[in-house]
C-alpha cells in the first residue's frame, strides 16, 4: 500500500503481473521521492526466490519473474531523516512504515514534523522483504545526532500485522525468525527500545472519532462502518476485528450512532478472498440504506492513499460517504507518536 498503500503485498497483482506498471504508475511511486531520502532496491539473489517461496503463501507457485515484479510493485526501502541536522539528542525515535508512494510519503513525513522538531528523528520506509540496510542507516544517523537510546515506533495499526513486525523485529536480533526472509541484523552501541502498535490507544480512537465527527449530521440516524486493511491469516484477522470491535464501542459510547460496525478487508489475500470482503462491505452499506440509515465510512489507514480507492470500487452505487483521510493527517498523529516515546525512553 504503495500508494502504493503501499508498499504492501498485493496478492492480486502477483496473481495478475500484467497490471503492475499500471499500477506503479497511479500510485506514483519514485525512485527520487525527496531530496533528504536515499533508496534501496529490492537486489534479488536465487536464494531469496526459493526463501520468499517457503515464507511467503502467495509466492509459492510464482515465477521469479513475477516475483520481480511483484518487487517493483512495493517500490523502494530508504531512509528520510526528518529533523534539522543541527537538533542533537540523546534520545532518536525511527519510525519504521509500510511505505505510502510519493504522496502518502510525503503526507508521513509532514505528520511527524511536530515529533522531529523534539527529537533527532527518521523513518525506515519500506517492507523490508529483501534488505535492512535503510534501517541501518536510519539508526546510524540517529547514533550521530547523539542518541543513546533509540526508540523504534512501528507504524501498524495492528500488531496483528505478524509478518511485517516479525521482520522489523528479526533485524534487531528480536525474533528468532523472520516475517519474509533473512536480512542482515542493525548493529548499534545505542539502546533500543520498541513501542507498541497504534491498535486503540485512546489518542488513535480520538483521531477516528473526529474523522466520523466532520462527516455526521444526525448520530442517532448514522451507521458508521471502521474498515482497516486487514492482515492476510485468519488467526491475525480475529485479532484485528476484535481491535476494531474495541475502537467501534468507544465510538458508539461517546457519539451515540445508531450503530458502529467494523470490516477487515485482508486486502493483501488472494482475489477470491478479498472480492468475499468487498461483498461483505457492500451488504452492510445496502442493509443501512435499506433501513434509511446513512452510513458514514472511517478507516484507521495511516496514509490517505492506502485502500481507500479499492474499498470505494467495493461499494460504488451505493449511498455513503467516507473520510478517506489518513491519521497521519490528523494533528494528534504526532501526539501519538510523542506519547510512545515518552513512555519508553529513560
Amino acid at each position: 500500500m504503495p500508494d502504493l498503500r503501499s508498499v504492501r503485498l498485493l496478492t492480486c497483482l502477483m496473481l495478475l503481473p500484467v497490471a503492475l506498471p499500471a499500477f506503479a504508475a497511479d500510485e506514483g511511486v519514485s525512485a527520487a521521492a525527496t531530496d533528504h531520502s536515499q533508496h534501496s532496491g529490492h537486489h534479488m539473489e536465487p536464494w531469496m526466490y526459493k526463501e520468499l517461496r517457503e515464507r511467503v503463501s502467495v509466492y509459492r507457485t510464482r515465477t521469479d519473474a513475477e516475483i520481480d515484479a511483484s518487487m517493483v510493485a512495493m517500490g523502494p526501502d530508504y531512509t528520510s531523516y526528518l529533523s534539522s541536522p543541527d537538533l542533537k539528542g540523546d534520545v532518536g525515535v525511527l519510525v519504521l512504515a509500510h511505505g505510502y508512494g510519493k504522496v502518502g510519503d510525503e503526507a508521513f513525513r509532514q505528520g511527524l514534523q511536530a515529533v522531529a522538531a523534539g527529537y533527532p528523528t527518521a523513518v525506515g520506509f519500506g517492507m523490508s522483504m529483501t534488505s535492512s540496510s535503510h534501517v541501518q542507516e536510519a539508526v546510524d544517523k540517529l547514533t550521530a545526532a547523539g542518541a543513546k537510546q533509540v526508540v523504534v515506533v512501528p507504524a501498524l495499526s495492528s500488531s496483528a500485522s505478524d509478518d511485517q513486525l516479525r521482520q522489523w523485529q528479526y533485524m534487531f536480533k528480536l525474533a528468532a525468525e523472520p516475517g519474509y526472509m533473512r536480512t542482515p541484523p542493525i548493529h548499534t552501541d545505542a539502546k533500543v527500545t520498541w513501542t507498541p502498535a497504534l491498535e486503540d490507544h485512546p489518542i488513535v480512537v480520538g483521531m477516528i472519532a473526529d474523522y466520523a465527527r466532520e462527516l455526521s449530521q444526525n448520530p442517532a440516524k448514522e451507521v458508521v462502518i471502521v474498515v482497516s486493511h486487514g492482515p492476510n491469516l485468519d488467526a491475525d484477522n480475529q485479532r484485528n476485528i476484535a481491535l476494531l470491535e474495541r475502537i467501534a464501542a468507544k465510538l458508539k459510547a461517546s457519539d451515540g450512532y445508531a450503530e458502529v460496525r467494523v470490516m477487515s478487508m485482508q486486502n493483501d489475500t488472494p482475489p477470491e478472498q478479498r472480492a468475499a470482503n468487498g461483498r461483505k462491505l457492500r451488504a452492510m452499506v445496502e442493509e443501512a440504506n435499506r433501513a434509511g440509515q446513512r452510513v458514514i465510512i472511517v478507516t484507521n489507514l495511516q496514509s490517505p492513499a492506502s485502500i481507500q480507492h479499492e474499498v470505494e470500487k467495493d461499494i460504488a452505487g451505493t449511498q455513503y460517504v467516507f473520510g478517506t483521510k489518513g491519521l497521519v493527517q490528523h494533528p494528534n498523529y504526532s501526539r501519538w507518536v510523542a506519547a510512545m516515546v515518552a513512555d519508553a525512553r529513560d
